[in-house]
Parts: structure tokens; C-alpha cells; sequence
């Protein structure tokens, strides 16, 4: 492992490069169409980060992931659904 990445990553250094992201769904998409919507979305707005002398070429730059699912819409879920972790 490169101790320049590790030590960069251990101090939380790379988390001044994260950002906050908004993304809705439409509620007609099915789950994979949802998947779909959010990775597109997601790859779009990250912002390449490369540090010197570095071989791995991602730095992830969103701080926010959102979930799919509206709270409302997992209550359902989980209503009909044993849900393992977190899903």
C-alpha cells in the first residue's frame, strides 16, 4: 500500500474535497431505473481528484449518497419485507 495515500486518507485529508449533492427520484421509477438515475447522477457530479504521485485515480467527492428510497417508501417496504442491514 502507498503510505502517501494511506497517511492522506487515516488524517481525513481527502474530506476537504468532498461536496454535498442533491438528487430526488421520481416515484413511478422502478429500483434498478432509481440505481441507474442515482450512479449516472453521482458519477456526473464528481469531480476528479488526483494527487501527486499517486497510481489510484478516484478520490471519491461526494459526501452525501442518498438513499433511493423516500423514508415513507422504506416504511412500506419494510412493512411486507424483512430488510437485512441496510438493505
Amino acid at each position: 500500500m502507498n503510505k502517501m495515500l494511506y497517511d492522506f486518507i487515516l488524517t481525513k485529508q481527502h474530506h476537504q474535497y468532498r461536496k454535498d449533492i442533491k438528487l430526488s427520484f421520481d416515484k413511478s421509477l422502478s429500483p434498478v431505473e432509481r440505481m441507474t438515475y442515482r450512479f449516472e447522477t453521482l458519477s456526473k457530479a464528481e469531480t476528479p481528484m488526483l494527487l501527486n504521485g499517486e497510481k489510484i485515480c478516484f478520490l471519491r467527492t461526494i459526501k452525501n449518497i442518498p438513499d433511493i428510497f423516500s423514508e415513507e417508501e422504506w416504511t412500506e417496504i419494510k412493512s411486507e419485507h424483512y430488510i437485512h442491514e441496510l438493505g
